[in-house]
Protein backbone atom coordinates (compact mmCIF):
# COMPACT_ATOMS: atom_id res chain seq x y z
CA UNK A 1 0.00 0.00 0.00
CA UNK A 2 1.17 3.42 -1.10
CA UNK A 3 1.31 6.29 1.57
CA UNK A 4 -0.91 8.01 -0.41
CA UNK A 5 -3.56 5.04 -0.47
CA UNK A 6 -3.31 4.99 3.62
CA UNK A 7 -3.49 8.09 3.86
CA UNK A 8 -6.87 8.64 1.93
CA UNK A 9 -8.48 5.42 3.49
CA UNK A 10 -7.75 6.73 7.25
CA UNK A 11 -9.26 10.21 6.02
CA UNK A 12 -12.57 8.29 4.84
CA UNK A 13 -12.66 5.97 7.67
CA UNK A 14 -12.42 9.03 9.81
CA UNK A 15 -15.10 10.73 7.78
CA UNK A 16 -17.33 7.67 8.61
CA UNK A 17 -16.86 7.58 11.72
CA UNK A 18 -17.37 11.43 12.36
CA UNK A 19 -21.23 10.22 10.41
CA UNK A 20 -21.45 7.85 13.07
CA UNK A 21 -21.29 9.94 16.12
CA UNK A 22 -23.45 12.50 14.38
CA UNK A 23 -25.64 10.15 14.04
CA UNK A 24 -25.51 8.70 17.43
CA UNK A 25 -25.54 12.63 18.81
CA UNK A 26 -28.98 12.92 16.75
CA UNK A 27 -30.74 9.66 17.85
CA UNK A 28 -30.16 10.36 21.36
CA UNK A 29 -31.39 13.84 21.50
CA UNK A 30 -34.37 12.34 19.87
CA UNK A 31 -34.95 9.25 21.64
CA UNK A 32 -33.28 10.47 24.84
CA UNK A 33 -29.53 9.49 26.34
CA UNK A 34 -29.57 6.05 26.42
CA UNK A 35 -29.15 5.45 22.62
CA UNK A 36 -25.52 7.08 23.18
CA UNK A 37 -23.93 4.63 24.76
CA UNK A 38 -24.96 2.13 22.16
CA UNK A 39 -22.57 4.63 19.43
CA UNK A 40 -20.00 4.42 21.54
CA UNK A 41 -19.58 0.96 22.03
CA UNK A 42 -19.65 0.79 18.45
CA UNK A 43 -17.16 3.55 17.50
CA UNK A 44 -14.53 3.11 20.24
CA UNK A 45 -13.32 -0.17 18.56
CA UNK A 46 -13.57 1.36 15.48
CA UNK A 47 -10.91 4.27 16.49
CA UNK A 48 -8.96 1.63 18.43
CA UNK A 49 -8.44 -0.26 15.16
CA UNK A 50 -8.28 2.68 13.08
CA UNK A 51 -5.13 4.27 15.77
CA UNK A 52 -3.43 0.67 15.35
CA UNK A 53 -3.31 1.08 11.59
Amino acid sequence: MGDKFLRHLITTIAILILALVYWAGYVAGSLGWWPLFLGVCVLYPLVFKLVDV
